[in-house]
């Protein structure tokens, strides 16, 4: 989403056909799960795909019914009956995410310029975490793949607005910590594993 975000040049950007919930690693071993599926939403959305992000469960796709033939169950893996993969519960961190960015104002994220905000930490996980500006609205968007704490350096940022537990889809405490030289430290509760920070912006 950030590539096509950066040659979009005001289009509207959409990640279509991320990972599909219970459908296999490309050929490989195992089924992108809930958590793969919701990071990979997350990460679009707050790279900056304003047009949204869609959520596919695999039966569902195919309107499959068991016993049904399927071609590609080499790369694919056999899907679910769809009665069965309408009640995944990935779904519902799809219905999340459209809660969360209408409620905080997140529909224009763009990759902010350094001065706005970036992250500080070098270390391990720290290319993964992921920031969004919304100029329109004068908010920003922190994803935590892994949960906190995290560092960020910012002229920008006036305030954290909340911090998202987004595994369970509401808000979690956290430790917030402002320095002189205008660094945040934000950690959340020890047990999130996955984050979304909300930051108001000057």
């Amino acid at each position: 989403a950030r590539h096509y975000r950066a040659i979009a040049s005001g289009r509207p950007v959409m990640n279509a056909e991320p990972a599909y919930e219970a459908h296999r690693v490309g050929g490989g071993v195992g089924r992108f799960g809930r958590a793969a599926v919701r990071r990979q939403i997350w990460e679009s959305v707050v790279a900056g795909a304003s047009a949204g992000v869609a959520y596919g469960a695999h039966g569902l796709w195919g309107w499959h019914r068991d016993g049904d033939p399927f071609t590609s169950v080499h790369f694919s893996g056999t899907p679910l009956d769809w009665r069965e993969a309408l009640l995944l519960p990935g779904a519902d961190d799809a219905v999340a995410c459209r809660r969360i960015v209408e409620a905080e104002g997140l529909f224009q994220l763009a990759a902010p310029v350094w001065e706005q905000l970036r992250v500080a930490d070098r270390g391990w996980g720290a290319d993964q975490v992921i920031a969004g500006i919304d100029a329109v609205s004068g908010a920003a968007a922190v994803y935590l793949p892994n949960g906190g704490p995290i560092e960020l350096a910012s002229e920008s940022v006036t305030a954290v607005r909340r911090v998202i537990d987004l595994e369970h889809a509401q808000e979690a405490a956290a430790t917030v910590n402002r320095s002189p030289d205008g660094h945040w430290v934000i950690d959340p509760w020890p047990a999130v594993s996955e984050a979304l920070v909300v930051l108001d912006l000057s």
